[in-house]
């Protein structure tokens, strides 16, 4: 593979004029502060202090709504006369792709739902 000075003069270029600006805003995006003796990002408590106030304002909805999200994904809701393009079934083959790019953990759980909902 061969590489043109010009495109590196101009990535260098590039470089060179974003790397203040990278650099500022990842000082700024990971600045840390001591908590209980620990280093934290000031990024994580800014994402905890959403998902709680999140959780509250929502009336902890992600907690009531979890056991219907789970009928959903198993097809508790399914109806084969209903219109759309996408089935219970053609959603759960896909969903394991998905997971399996993503996550060991998720793929584990999308194979579990899958294997109780043809088992049940």
């Amino acid at each position: 593979m061969t590489t043109n000075t010009s495109d590196s003069g101009l990535d260098a270029a590039i470089d060179g004029l974003m790397r203040p600006v990278a650099d500022a805003a990842s000082s700024f995006i990971f600045f840390s502060v001591e908590l209980f003796g620990t280093q934290v990002p000031l990024i994580v408590l800014w994402l905890i202090a959403g998902g709680v106030f999140f959780t509250v304002y929502l009336r902890f909805i992600n907690f009531r709504g979890f056991r219907h999200a789970i009928a959903i994904i198993t097809g508790k809701f399914a109806n084969q006369d209903d219109p759309g393009e996408i089935t219970c079934s053609l959603s759960n083959t896909s969903s394991p792709a998905m997971a399996s790019v993503t996550s060991p953990v998720l793929r584990w759980l999308f194979q579990w739902v899958v294997q109780a909902r043809h088992s049940g």
